[in-house]
C-alpha cells in the first residue's frame, strides 16, 4: 500500500458521515482498527473492555488463548531445538491471536471499547 492509497483512505474516511457500529466500517478500515487495538494491547500493554463483553482483552488474556491451542503448542514444541524460530513463533502467533481476539469482540458488540471511538481509532489514537 502506497502513501497516497492510505492517504486517499483516511481522507475518503473524513469525508463520511458518522459511523454507527463496527459492521459499517469497510474492510480496510476494520483492519486498521484491529491493528491500532492490538499494537495498544500487545506495546502499550493497554486493556480493553466493552459493556456488552464478557472478556477483557490485554496481554494474558491473549496468551493465556493462545497456549490452549494445540496446534500451536505443537508448532512451538518442535521450535524449542532453535531458540530464535521459538522466540519469532511465539511473538508472531500472539499478535495473531491478540488482534483475533479483538476482531471476536468488535463484531459481536458492533462497537469499539470503551473510551473509544472508531473516528480515533482510524486515526490511531489507542492509548
Amino acid at each position: 500500500m502506497t502513501y497516497c492509497h492510505v492517504s486517499n483512505q483516511i481522507a475518503q474516511h473524513a469525508n463520511q458521515p458518522e459511523v454507527n457500529g463496527f459492521s459499517d466500517l469497510s474492510e480496510w478500515e476494520q483492519e486498521s482498527i484491529v491493528s491500532t487495538l492490538s499494537d495498544a494491547v500487545l506495546f502499550d500493554e493497554v486493556s480493553l473492555k466493552w459493556a456488552d463483553y464478557p472478556h477483557t482483552v490485554n496481554l494474558e488474556f491473549a496468551l493465556q488463548s493462545l497456549l490452549e491451542e494445540t496446534e500451536f503448542l505443537e508448532e512451538l514444541a518442535n521450535a524449542v531445538l532453535n531458540t530464535n524460530a521459538a522466540k519469532t513463533l511465539l511473538v508472531n502467533q500472539r499478535q495473531a491471536e491478540t488482534k483475533g481476539l479483538i476482531k471476536h469482540a468488535l463484531d459481536t458488540t458492533n462497537n469499539p471499547p470503551e473510551g473509544y471511538s472508531f473516528g480515533e481509532l482510524l486515526m490511531g489514537k489507542a492509548a
